[in-house]
Formats: structure tokens, C-alpha cells, sequence
């Protein structure tokens, strides 16, 4: 296997999984900066520190909370429209 099938094949496994790579990717670097963050102090965080990641952390869940739901209801919405009619009309 040369050098050029190699790359067409990571080409061809990055293009199908491009989303995937990239949650992992961010995960990774999310506990990296964690640990790096914690190791990197002596003394612990002061309350007003801890506040502010707060505040970053409860505006990340509410930015979900707002993408839960359209995404469920659509989901519903595209679920029902491919069952047949008379199942759809029993549920």
C-alpha cells in the first residue's frame, strides 16, 4: 500500500465521518484544558473565578435546551409523515 492510497483513504474516511472527528476532537481538547486548568493553580479558585465559569457553564445548557426541543418535534413531525396512514391513524 503506497503512500498515495493511504491518503485517498484518509480523505475518503474523513469526508464520511467529518462531524464525528470533530466532536471527538473538541471532547479531547475540553479535558485537556480541564486538567491543564486545575494542575496549573495552587491554591483553588476563588468564589467570583468559579462564577464566571458558571455563568459560561449555564449558558452552554440553555443554548441546548433551546435545540432540544425543535429538534425532538421535528423529528416527530418527520417520523409521522413516512408512517403508513392506517398505522398513523392508530397512534
Amino acid at each position: 500500500m503506497g503512500w498515495r492510497e493511504v491518503g485517498t483513504r484518509l480523505k475518503r474516511f474523513y469526508g464520511g465521518n467529518r462531524l464525528t472527528i470533530w466532536i471527538l476532537t473538541g471532547a479531547v481538547l475540553g479535558v485537556v484544558l480541564g486538567v491543564v486548568l486545575r494542575v496549573s493553580r495552587e491554591e483553588p479558585y476563588t468564589e467570583r473565578e468559579a462564577m464566571y465559569v458558571g455563568v459560561l457553564g449555564e449558558i452552554f445548557l440553555q443554548m441546548l435546551k433551546v435545540v432540544a426541543l425543535p429538534l425532538m418535534v421535528g423529528c416527530l413531525v418527520c417520523a409521522f409523515a413516512t408512517l403508513d396512514r392506517r398505522i398513523s391513524g392508530k397512534v
